[in-house]
């Protein structure tokens, strides 16, 4: 009997430890499971979250490619096309930049000096914006009567505002016209202001003899002008401005006649040309500083020591359209 019941004992035992065996092995598979199933779960949500941001990533990083393609397009635009045509020009001297993104276009023996002759009324026309005032009004001389050519008409006593001797010294290149200028202030201190204005401009190749140009030690390169002319632009426009027009009337004060001036550069009035100024004396040849407008860009073009320089200019503008993309 005894025996009996230690066996029973012995087995019941052995049935409670077999279901806490059990119980603890199916709550570690339990666990396991559902450990893996937050693996998984957390898995699947972060690809699915990286899927939801992968198409914006996608259009972010093609929108800044796109964006640093175009941004690349624009700045390196004007770009030069491909078979361009070699240029031929009668000029020594032959230049031309986009001055809007300040790009060289075309370079030609452009590492010289050279006489610019009229052109250095260009600077004349700045001094006396700056320092005598577009108002005040300047007699004629019979010293500038006098100078090397008859371009303007003057005679003896007429008198004329500063604007407008201006306007006839570029448009007719009157060396009368800048001499009456220069003497308004003082023939010395109107050139010395004219040198000064260039070191200013860092027009370090430039020297000023004299305000009309006909001497030939009135010399500068395609660089420093480049930078006078950007001058005018910004601070003086009205100078560009009135070579621009074909036809000019003034009105001599002393008498209230009115004359009529014919301007001498072949592009004035065309709707491309922005302005600009010519040269000549014989040790320089023919100059000719010329800007023009082309699909919303402005061309700057030097043509020094030609024997033809507005066909020279004409060629190397439409060299310049045809060459490259803007």
């Amino acid at each position: 009997m005894k025996t009996k019941v230690n066996f029973q004992g012995l087995l019941f035992t052995g049935i409670l430890l077999a279901l806490v065996l059990f119980s603890k092995l199916n709550n570690n598979t339990v666990a396991k499971v559902s450990f893996q199933d937050d693996i998984k779960n957390t898995s699947l949500a972060a690809i699915s979250a990286l899927s939801d941001r992968t198409p914006i990533l996608t259009k972010l990083n093609s929108n800044s490619s796109l964006a640093v393609v175009n941004s690349e397009t624009e700045e390196s635009r004007p770009f030069k096309k491909e078979g361009v045509i070699e240029l031929n020009l009668t000029s020594k001297i032959a230049f031309a930049e986009d001055l809007d993104s300040q790009k060289l276009l075309y370079s030609q023996g452009t590492e010289k000096r050279w006489p610019i002759a009229s052109i250095s009324k260009l600077m004349t026309a700045v001094i006396a914006m700056e320092k005598l005032g577009p108002d005040k009004i300047a007699t004629i001389s019979q010293t500038a009567i006098d100078t090397e050519g008859l371009a303007g008409d003057f005679k003896l006593n007429e008198k004329y505002s500063i604007r407008d001797m201006v306007k006839i010294m570029l448009f007719v290149s009157s060396n009368d016209a800048a001499v009456a200028i220069s003497e308004f202030y003082g023939q010395t201190n109107f050139i010395k202001e004219m040198n000064m204005k260039a070191a200013e401009l860092g027009m370090n190749e430039t020297n000023f003899f004299d305000c009309t140009g006909l001497s030939v030690l009135n010399q500068s390169n395609t660089s420093d002008l480049t930078k006078l002319a950007q001058y005018i632009l910004k601070q003086r426009p009205e100078i560009f401005n009135f070579t621009k027009t074909k036809e000019l009337s003034v009105v001599e004060l002393s008498s209230n006649s009115v004359k009529f001036y014919t301007n001498i550069n072949y592009f004035a009035g065309q709707n491309d040309f922005l302005g600009g100024k010519t040269g000549f004396i014989e040790s320089s040849e023919q100059n000719l500083l010329s800007i023009f407008s082309y699909k919303g860009h402005k061309i700057l073009t030097i043509i020094l020591g030609s024997t033809d320089r507005f066909a020279d200019t004409q060629k190397l503008f439409d060299w310049v359209k045809n060459s490259y993309e803007f």
